[in-house]
Parts: structure tokens; sequence; C-alpha cells
């Protein structure tokens, strides 16, 4: 046989039709650069095959987002090694509050047997193969959090420290209000203390 050609994280049951597991997802940074993505040839290693493979915008657009891309992958017969397929990301430094991820597609089709011992009408798989790439905003202001959740001190010491941090972006300057509520832990002097702090520069301490 020749096998099916597929993205690695897939496969294919000839009985049904049906490509398990399909899309692919591959998730990236865009500060990563580039995305890599493996086709394998499973179940065969008869004829010489070509496909074809071609890039899609979905919500992430070429020469924005990414680099569009088309070209063709083949095997010798005999060849079962996976093929990789690099497509370069657009590192930009625009920000959109509402907007974390973006996808486009990578498509496989149009395999071709020729030469070798079979046939180009012996094909059995997929006529065509989608994977998803999720390409991850790393620009933004981020998030702020408590670096520990609980801070335990004993009752003769004067003051208590929470750290805050900054996670997962630092576009823009921020500033975050902090409030004390009392709990079974009361003040004596004022039902609640308040303060703010703002700036680039964290993790800071409050």
């Amino acid at each position: 046989q020749t096998g099916f050609f597929l993205f690695e994280a897939l496969d294919f049951d000839p009985l049904t039709g049906t490509t398990v597991g399909a899309p692919a997802l591959y998730n990236v940074s865009e500060a990563a650069g580039v995305v890599r993505v493996a086709v394998a040839r499973k179940g065969g290693v008869q004829g010489n095959v070509t496909l074809r493979y071609r890039t899609a915008d979905g919500t992430a657009l070429a020469t924005r987002n990414y680099r569009a891309k088309f070209g063709y992958l083949n095997w010798d017969e005999g060849d079962a090694e996976s093929k990789t397929i690099e497509i370069a990301l657009i590192d930009d430094a625009l920000f959109t509050p509402t907007t974390f991820s973006t996808l486009f597609q990578v498509i496989l089709e149009d395999v071709t047997i020729h030469d070798g011992t079979l046939s180009s009408s012996s094909y059995t798989g997929p006529a065509s193969v989608v994977a998803q790439v999720e390409i991850g905003e790393d620009d933004g202001p981020g998030t702020l959090a408590f670096e520990q959740s609980l801070v335990e001190v004993r009752e003769g010491v004067t003051f208590v420290n929470f750290t805050v941090n900054r996670l997962g972006g630092s576009d823009r300057a921020v500033s975050v209000k902090y409030t004390t509520v009392a709990g079974t832990a009361t003040t004596p002097f004022v039902s609640g203390s308040e303060g703010a702090w703002s700036g680039v520069a964290y993790p800071t301490s409050c």
C-alpha cells in the first residue's frame, strides 16, 4: 500500500473513510517567529508520492499575522520519513483588547502517486486534510495577580507585604486599586484602607 498522508497527530480509518482526530491543532506564540507542522506517511511505503500544501486565512491574516505559503512535499517509494512545513509568523506590536489569539489553516491536498509500483488510482486516503494553527497574542498590558493567595504573619508583626506580579504582557502603563477588607481579623482604627499604584516596573509590593 502507498499509505496515508496526514499531520502527525492524526490517523485515518480506511474502513469508515474517517480522519481520526481532525482537525490537527497547533498552538504557538507570535513571538516564536515560526510554526513547524509535520506531515507523516502512515500505513505503507509503496509508490512515489507528491502532495500539495497551502495555507488559508481564518481570523489570522496573511501579511499581517503570518506569511502565506504553498508548495509540494515528496516521498520516494520506501520513504516513511515525516516532512516538515515551516511557516513564518509576524510578531507585530499591535494590541487589540478583545483578541487573544488568531487562527489560520494548513491544508494538504492533491495526493498523486507516480512511477514506483502503484498507479495514481491506488490512493485511498483522505482527499484533503486540515490543520488549525492558533497564534497567541503576546502584546498587551498583561494581567495582575498576587504572587501568593495566602500570607500568614504573627500578631506582633507591624507590617505585612503582598507582592503583585504583572503576567503575560507589559504594553502600556497600568494601575490597580487595592483595598483591605475585614474578615475574622478587624482593625480598631478604620474599617478599610485604600491605596493605588501605577507604572510598568513589576513585580512590586504593597
